[in-house]
Parts: C-alpha cells; structure tokens; sequence
C-alpha cells in the first residue's frame, strides 16, 4: 500500500525539551567622572626670545647676528588679551615677565608670520633667518 509506505518513512516529530528562558544578566552602570569646570587658574610665566640672522651658517646665535626692532606681542590666549608687547633689542632679544596669564599664552611676530602656543611657565623662543644665496645673474 504505497500511503502506509509513505508514512512509514515519514520522520517522526519527536518532542524536545523546553527551551529554558534566558536568564537575565547583571548589569552594573557606574557614571564616568565628569569634570567640573572651574576658573581658570592664573599662571606666571617668564617668556625669552631670540631672533637672529646666522650670517655664518653656524647654526648658533652670535651677538652681532641679533636682528633689532621687530615687534612681539604675547595674549593671554583665555580671553585673547594682550598681555605683553615690544620690540627686539640691538642683539635681537627680548624679555618677558613675570606676565600673569589666566590660560596659556601666545607669542606672536606679525612680521615673520610667526604664532606659537606656550603652556611652560619658562619658555625661550629662539628664531634662526636662514641666509639665502642670491641668483649669479640678475634678469
């Protein structure tokens, strides 16, 4: 009988065990520490700075290589005030401080398109004018 042979070899629906309900896992949330933002703090710092044309290609700054009368100014970079301002001396030097700062300060030359970020509460700058060979010819 070709039924009773079709469900001889059917496969048989065996019951299984119930699958148990997954158990819920522990979950521990801690915050992460969050900065609480208080006023900045004032900071003395004590800038140097040193501008030099090495004429010499010695790659160190000699007293008649300082070049004078270019200006810097220093802002206090918490509130973008200027803090400090002048002009290189006769040896191309320029001292600063102490100066008050309530974030860090930024020293900036207009002239040379130079800006810089200081942090340290001592910092000395020292800016090297490479000598450039002129052209044999000139057109």
């Amino acid at each position: 009988n070709p039924t009773s042979q079709a469900a001889a070899s059917a496969p048989t629906n065996t019951p299984s065990p119930p699958t148990p309900a997954p158990q819920p896992i522990p979950l521990n949330i801690l915050p992460l520490p969050t900065s609480i933002s208080a006023a900045p703090i004032a900071q003395v710092m004590t800038i140097d700075i040193l501008i030099y044309y090495d004429d010499n290609q010695n790659l160190n700054p000699e007293l008649e290589e300082g070049i004078r009368d270019i200006a810097v100014a220093v802002y206090d970079t918490a509130n973008d005030e200027l803090t400090a301002f002048g002009y290189t001396s006769e040896s191309g030097g320029l001292h600063f401080g102490p100066l008050s700062v309530m974030g860090a300060a930024r020293v900036e030359i207009p002239f040379l398109g130079y800006s810089r970020r200081i942090t340290n509460a001592v910092e000395r700058i020292d800016i090297r004018i490479a000598p450039r060979p002129l052209p044999v010819t000139i057109p």
